[in-house]
């Protein structure tokens, strides 16, 4: 699971690759869209996608990266998107089998 920054940097370096091809991007360039971050956190954030399979760095120079976004979302936005039915169809169920049974008493007590 990643943290808070690790996640801001790679939803930055989302954004910022638009297809599925090497970029690269300095921690200067990098810093200007995370106001607040420092050098040092990026590049331990740049180490711990990396290492999590979230980008792959392809080389690192004097904070120059060449990336590539392998995993398009995380398990928080796949969770978001997925509605749950789960619910609404369990509800539905129960609703049948309770008309299901009233209407065979009816019957029942009809013919006997």
């Amino acid at each position: 699971m990643l943290d808070k920054k690790c996640m801001s940097v790679f939803e930055t370096l989302k954004s910022l690759s638009t297809d599925n091809n090497y970029k690269v991007i300095t921690v200067e360039e990098l810093q200007v869209h995370l106001k607040g971050y420092s050098a040092t956190t990026i590049k331990q954030c740049m180490d711990t996608l990396t290492r999590m399979g979230y980008i792959s760095i392809k080389f690192n120079e004097d904070d120059t990266y060449c990336y590539s976004i392998i995993k398009k979302q995380t398990k928080q936005e796949l969770a978001k998107e997925k509605p749950s039915n789960n619910k609404l169809m369990y509800l539905f169920v129960a609703l049948a089998s309770f008309v299901g049974s009233f209407l065979a008493f009816l019957l029942f007590v009809l013919i006997f």
